[in-house]
């Protein structure tokens, strides 16, 4: 058999916090909270059930945990203004992925599917100088979370020579 963990969810304010074993392990906000009605409480009747803890109700809190995503991005070469560079996304899990320039989606870049938990775009930059790419992988199983990787600064050259 398993051991058993204590898991505690604090909410303060706007904000919540996650701690398993007296360890945070996750601080967030959150802009809503779900109610839901139970019925046959301990108390003999119904009663809601909800993050705050009702006074008098009774019910059931079901937590859902998901394991957390990663993805990364990896490129070969300086990217030049106009021409074709690979960007390749890999992700700790299969998924779906969005790439971003300048906060745009990439033409072409949009929910690719991962093969081996890595996905190709073939990004054509529109412009030179230093572009954020971000890349937004939402995993096929639900039991892991969405991640948007923070902005990779990447540096455009001109092109070489006449046309």
């Amino acid at each position: 058999m398993g051991t058993w963990q204590h898991v505690a969810l604090v909410k303060n304010g706007a904000g919540v916090t996650l701690y398993l074993n007296g360890t945070v392990i996750e601080t967030t906000t959150i802009s809503a909270i779900e109610t839901s009605t139970v019925s046959g409480g301990g108390n003999g009747g119904g009663g809601v059930a909800n993050a705050y803890g009702s006074p008098g109700g009774s019910g059931v809190v079901i937590l859902k945990f998901t394991q957390r995503s990663t993805v990364s991005i990896s490129y070969s070469g300086t990217p030049t203004f106009r021409s074709i560079s690979n960007l390749v996304a890999n992700t700790s899990t299969a998924s779906r992925v969005t790439f971003f320039a300048n906060g745009k989606k990439i033409p072409g870049c949009v929910s690719l599917l991962t093969t081996n938990n890595s996905v190709t775009c073939p990004w054509k930059p529109s412009t030179h100088n230093t572009v954020p790419i971000t890349i937004k992988a939402i995993p096929i199983d639900s039991n892991y979370n969405a991640v948007t990787m923070a902005p990779s600064y990447i540096g455009v050259v001109l092109r070489g020579g006449k046309r």
